[in-house]
């Protein structure tokens, strides 16, 4: 996850056309905040079932490759596109991380 992270924002970097460094900070919180969200998840889930645990290590995994994949992939394209990619990933990985891991909640309160 850390790997995921740090290559999230070395894309950022590589992305940026002078952007204000203030604007960049911003960003680069952005693109780590769903880190950060899943760091938290993994610290409080002590508790949690062993399937939701191991959704939750799922998601983290798929979280990682994915935004490693996508932002490595805007790299290519125009500068002007590569925005949404950068605005739009961390809400996804939020929603992902969520209806992942409350599904695999829900399916064991089941049982």
């Amino acid at each position: 996850m850390v790997i995921g992270a740090a290559g999230s924002v070395c894309f950022l970097m590589l992305a940026a056309e002078h952007p204000p460094p203030f604007l960049l900070v911003l960003f680069a919180f952005w693109v780590v905040s769903p880190f950060a969200l899943l760091a938290l998840a993994e610290w409080i889930s002590t508790s949690w079932s062993p399937s939701t645990r191991a959704t939750l290590r799922a998601v983290m995994l798929a979280v990682t490759v994915a935004s490693l994949a996508i932002y490595g992939g805007v790299l290519f394209l125009h500068a002007k596109a590569r925005v949404p990619f950068f605005v739009l990933v961390p809400p996804a990985s939020w929603a992902l991380t969520v209806i992942a891991v409350s599904a695999a909640s829900l399916i064991q309160r089941r049982r």
